[in-house]
């Protein structure tokens, strides 16, 4: 045994450039879908400030039911600006719109809110 030498002759396969050439455009190409469809999916999730907004303008609500706003108004709290604007609901005095739509700093809505209520 000492003195048998082997020698293998096999060739190893490999890959021709043009086969690796497709392999990376197929790649690019799910990877390409796979970043598009999650950007769509995160863009469609409600944000944390939107969240916050909303269950912000619910305790305006709230309190809006119990007092009587006359005048639409502006409140400023948690870094939003909140806009309550109040009108009759289609020429019924005794029924109103209150429509509560919050801020951020850059003037864009965040979220709205509206309810109908008997005076």
């Amino acid at each position: 045994m000492a003195g048998i030498k082997l020698h293998l002759r096999s060739k190893v396969a490999g890959s021709t450039i043009a086969e690796v050439m497709v392999a990376m455009v197929i790649l690019v190409t799910i990877f390409g879908i796979a970043m598009m469809i999650y950007a769509r999916v995160t863009g469609l999730s409600p944000s944390a400030q939107n969240i916050q907004a909303r269950a912000i303008l619910k305790e305006h609500l709230l309190m809006a039911e119990h007092i009587s706003y006359s005048t639409d108004s502006l409140i400023d709290t948690a870094g939003l600006h909140i806009e309550i604007a109040t009108k009759p609901y289609d020429r019924d005095t005794s029924l109103q719109v209150i429509r509560l739509t919050a801020y951020d700093q850059n003037r864009q809505i965040v979220a709205e809110l509206q309810k109908l209520e008997l005076k």
